[in-house]
């Protein structure tokens, strides 16, 4: 069937696969439309009826030996124009089975179909009955075959002449579409890439210069949070003053304490400067958690090693309290 190229389908079709003719026999011989992907595609299924036909099988037989390329988008279209010409449906297919993943299957009832010579030459034969009918037969029906045959060679002819510009055609429209992109892309590549760098200028504009501008400003709260924290912390304050020596209490508590005396006793009892002497710069009162009191009194830095600290102890007598070193 492989030499074939005339074929009857269900005897509702009658295929010609050198002339791309499909003609419907259920309406009076129409010619219909088909395509070159459509015919070569038809004609390989009519060739190989109820066998199995890989997606890749179909595309290396009916395009790739044939000098074309396409992609598989190139056979589904075929597909699904071939079914729609012989009136086929996928869900319940009379000529075309899709087996999913693995490929296509012709069901259809295909005959190879005699060529018209050897039609022209059997038709007469059965005419001629006598010798010279028959020479007189053969003489003018030969004369109607050798017509009729170069009619179908030139047909062929035109045929292949036409699937040859085709092809060249088809490639030539195939290296347009493969060069020309390369100069499209670049431009698009470009203007996507010029596209990138003005967004990521806006993200670094609208997004890192906030960013920083918000820490800075987080930065400066938080100097004048402390400052202010600062001044509001409590220190000494001078309370009471013995001969020009400012007595200090912290955050001036107990400032009604009779400070000048308790720090006059305390002198005199562990002694006064002697003429000459350094006098202490500033007394400064401090207690601890237990409530005992402290008396420090404190030198220049010339004089730091001078410095002392008495503390003051209660009595229980109800007496003045006493000063201890």
């Amino acid at each position: 069937m492989a030499s074939d190229y005339r074929f009857r389908l269900f005897d509702n079709f009658l295929f010609d696969s050198r002339s791309n003719s499909l003609k419907d026999l259920t309406k009076n011989g129409a010619e219909l439309s088909i395509g070159n992907n459509e015919s070569r595609l038809l004609a390989f299924f009519c060739q190989n009826e109820n066998e199995l036909l890989t997606r890749q099988m179909i595309q290396q037989r009916v395009w790739l030996d044939q000098g074309f390329q396409v992609d598989d988008s190139s056979l589904t279209q075929a597909i699904f124009n071939l079914r729609k010409l012989l009136n086929d449906s996928a869900k319940s297919p009379n000529y075309i089975v899709t087996l999913p993943k693995q490929g296509y299957r012709f069901i259809a009832q295909v005959e190879p179909e005699p060529a018209l010579d050897r039609g022209v030459r059997t038709d007469v034969a059965k005419v001629a009955t006598t010798p010279q009918l028959q020479n007189d037969a053969l003489g003018s029906f030969t004369d109607t075959s050798n017509s009729l045959t170069d009619t179908s060679n030139s047909l062929t002819d035109a045929s292949d002449t036409l699937d040859a510009q085709s092809t060249l055609d088809t490639q030539s429209t195939l290296k347009a579409l493969t060069v020309q992109p390369n100069t499209d892309r670049l431009s698009d590549q470009q203007a996507a890439s010029a596209v990138e760098a003005k967004k990521n200028k806006r993200i670094l504009l609208f997004t890192v210069w906030p960013s920083i501008a918000a820490a800075f400003v987080v930065v400066i709260f938080s100097a004048l949070l402390v400052g202010w924290f600062y001044n509001q912390q409590p220190g000494f304050i001078t309370v009471s003053d013995l001969e020009g020596v400012p007595i200090k209490t912290y955050n001036g508590s107990s400032a009604n304490q009779d400070w000048s005396g308790i720090v006059s006793s305390c002198l005199d009892r562990y002694g006064n400067p002697e003429p000459g002497q350094p006098s202490p710069e500033q007394v400064i009162i401090t207690g601890d958690q237990d409530g005992r009191i402290n008396i420090n009194l404190l030198f220049d830095k010339a004089n730091a090693n001078m410095n002392v600290t008495m503390r003051l102890l209660p009595r229980l007598d109800g007496q003045s309290n006493s000063c201890s070193i």
